[in-house]
């Protein structure tokens, strides 16, 4: 499980990374598209269609990039959360265990001592009992023998 953990963190670094990549080169795409635009405005000249129209695709493009990338993420994001969640989930129920493993324990320490005060209760009994069966002696007459 914590393999798992381990593998997710990377696994989301490496979409945020991915996330930062296309968000930086839809900026570089948008800076490239302003220049031209300004520079076309700065000429006088009118902006021409066929410029701008691979830089507007190939932003269009970084756009998609950068959906798809924060989808990932997000995803990477909830993958985690789910695996965090069954984390927490298996050391409760490793918790749980353990606290009825020491209930259980418990219990049989306490039955052990209950059998063994039982066993003496008896003994005593018994020899209370032997004792009440044999006739008592008076000092020094030893008849039992």
């Amino acid at each position: 499980m914590l393999r798992l953990a381990r593998f997710l963190r990377q696994r989301l670094e490496q979409e945020r990374l991915a996330l930062a990549r296309a968000q930086a080169r839809l900026s570089a795409c948008e800076g490239t598209l302003a220049a031209l635009e300004e520079r076309w405005a700065s000429d006088g000249e009118p902006v021409e269609a066929a410029w701008l129209l691979p830089v507007a695709s190939w932003r269009q493009r970084l756009l998609q990039e950068l959906a798809l990338a924060q989808e990932r993420r997000r995803q990477a994001l909830v993958e985690r959360q789910r695996a965090a969640d069954r984390l927490r989930a298996r050391f409760r129920r490793a918790a749980t265990v353990e606290r009825l493993v020491t209930l259980l324990a418990r219990a049989e320490a306490q039955a052990a001592e209950r059998r063994q005060q039982a066993a003496l209760d008896e003994l005593s009994s018994q020899r209370a009992a032997a004792r009440a069966r044999t006739p008592s002696c008076p000092r020094g007459d030893d008849r039992r023998t």
